[in-house]
């Protein structure tokens, strides 16, 4: 899961220094990172053996969104592949993101599957449906508001957005790289000519 998602730590290390020791980075990155995960479970199994119910479900909710800001702060930070990212397509959702960052939306995704998973076992005991529901609820109003929200937006000017991100190869020659910055030189001149209105 998390070596995918940072492949390209290995293959910068190794295009920079001409070895394979950027696999090893890579190896060493993916294991501290999933020493993260290691420790939500740990308190995951805490949390089973002392909570149910509603507390369980908000339990590890909560934990999680611990663990994800521990892994996207300090020296070692690696943000990526939180799992807020996948609702990037549910716009009235991630809407909430303006008022508790993405982390709570985070904390949505995990307290629904939570509250599922809590569920699940005791599915014959109807009473057992409540915290499910009451997610499903919550997470339904919140994607509603949302959606009130961006109907609501003004219309404002519109602007033109350019992005460039280049991949250099370290191995290429001088002459080579200099022709790609020239490159970016040109397309980004040629951006803010016809940027409206023009950054500043």
């Amino acid at each position: 899961y998390l070596a995918p998602t940072w492949y390209w730590t290995g293959l910068t290390i190794v295009g920079w220094t001409g070895s394979p020791i950027g696999w090893i980075a890579l190896l060493l990155l993916t294991m501290l990172g999933a020493l993260f995960y290691a420790l939500w479970a740990g308190v995951a199994w805490w949390l089973a053996q002392r909570t149910s119910g509603v507390w369980r479900v908000l339990g590890l909710a909560s934990a999680w969104v611990v663990m994800e800001w521990l892994r996207s702060v300090g020296a070692l930070s690696f943000p990526w592949a939180q799992v807020c990212y996948t609702q990037y397509r549910f716009l009235p959702l991630i809407q909430i993101s303006e008022v508790t960052g993405a982390l709570g939306v985070s904390f949505l995704v995990v307290m629904v599957n939570a509250s599922i998973t809590e569920w699940w076992p005791r599915r014959q005991d109807t009473r057992s449906l409540r915290c499910a529901i009451g997610s499903l609820i919550l997470v339904g109003l919140i994607s509603l508001c949302g959606a009130v929200r961006m109907a609501h937006l003004a219309d404002g000017p519109r602007i033109d957005v350019a992005i460039m991100q280049g991949n250099f190869d370290y191995r290429h020659s001088e002459d080579i790289l200099r022709d790609k910055l020239i490159a970016f030189g040109t397309l980004t001149a040629a951006a803010y000519r016809s940027s409206n209105p023009k950054p500043e």
